[in-house]
């Protein structure tokens, strides 16, 4: 009986390592790899987008905190200002 217990425990584990390690090469989830150069090119497009959405425009980051995102231009120049007026830019 323990035998035929181990037995079974034996194939559970292995279904499991198997289960484990097939998850990540599942069919099914488009990575870049398998994109073709138009999808490469169109989702770097928006992904730059994105970014460039997020350097350009003042964002809430956490409102309840009042924790504001900044214009990268803006940020530099605030920083720029503190570091003088504290005296370490120099």
């Amino acid at each position: 009986m323990l035998s035929a217990l181990g037995i079974i425990g034996c194939f559970v584990v292995f279904a499991i390592v198997l289960y484990v390690a097939y998850i990540p090469t599942a069919p099914g989830v488009a990575t870049t790899s398998t994109m073709t150069p138009e999808e490469r090119k169109a989702l770097l497009h928006e992904v730059r987008g994105k970014a460039r959405q997020e350097a350009e425009r003042y964002r809430w980051i956490d409102r309840d905190n009042g924790v504001v995102g900044l214009p990268l231009d803006r940020a530099v120049e605030l920083t720029i200002r503190d570091l003088a007026e504290s005296g370490e830019g120099s």
